[in-house]
């Protein structure tokens, strides 16, 4: 699924299938100036189930 939205329009469709033996990886980028990298952190981990694992992975910020 690609979700892509701007200011307030958001649209999403579907992508392609995994291909056989691909690494299956999700993916959010933020594009923008000035964004508050603690307040992402944050704002994803406030959002992990209780008693789930609390691992938000693989967060890179690159200005």
């Amino acid at each position: 699924m690609v979700f892509q939205g701007l200011h307030m329009l958001f649209a999403g469709n579907a992508d392609r299938e995994w291909k056989r033996g691909e690494k299956k990886l999700s993916e959010m980028v933020f594009i923008g100036k000035n964004l508050n990298q603690e307040w992402f952190q944050k704002q994803f981990e406030g959002c992990i189930a209780e008693g789930q694992s609390n691992s938000v992975k693989g967060h890179r910020f690159v200005e």
